[in-house]
């Protein structure tokens, strides 16, 4: 595997396409008041010393300039796991995803969802809920019989 990968990740630059359509994901994300994070995954150690030290350099500033544009956390999780978290130095097994996902809750999500910005953020990204409700849906009587003759989620005969 790491002679296939060696010439490949030489020349390692992402594709303006695949860069140009990020920054267009973030955007919207940002517009439409979404949170988002971007996430450089994990990679073992025999896959991680085949990048170029300066052309990884430029695609973490990329990513962190992306980050501070469009309101969003960068986390550089590359050297999170070790060799023997991965099946292939690419790919977790088990016990990589495990340990990958806990430190991505712990460090990353649950922090993210107590900040009161991204509480904020997601506030505005739910259905507002009406002024009143009165005369619409349920009440503490239950359901009440469709005005179109429906039965209200009632079954025939209840």
């Amino acid at each position: 595997m790491t002679k296939v990968f060696e010439t490949r990740l030489q020349n390692f630059a992402p594709g303006r396409p695949s860069l140009d359509a990020l920054e267009e994901l973030l955007a919207v994300l940002k517009q439409e008041g979404i949170p988002a994070a971007l996430v450089l995954a994990p990679e073992g150690p025999t896959l991680r010393k085949l990048y170029p030290s300066d052309r990884l350099a430029a695609f973490v500033q990329q990513a962190t300039r992306f980050s501070a544009q469009y309101d969003c956390r960068f986390v550089d999780a590359f050297d999170w796991l070790d060799e023997e978290m991965f099946q292939d130095s690419m790919h977790a097994n088990v016990a990589g995803a495990e340990h990958f996902t806990a430190r991505l809750a712990q460090e990353v999500l649950l922090q993210a969802l107590t900040t009161r910005e991204t509480q904020r953020s997601f506030a505005r990204a739910l259905p507002q809920e009406p002024a009143s409700s009165e005369g619409k849906g349920c009440d503490d009587a239950g359901p009440r019989p469709l005005k179109s003759g429906g039965t209200g989620g009632r079954g025939p005969g209840e």
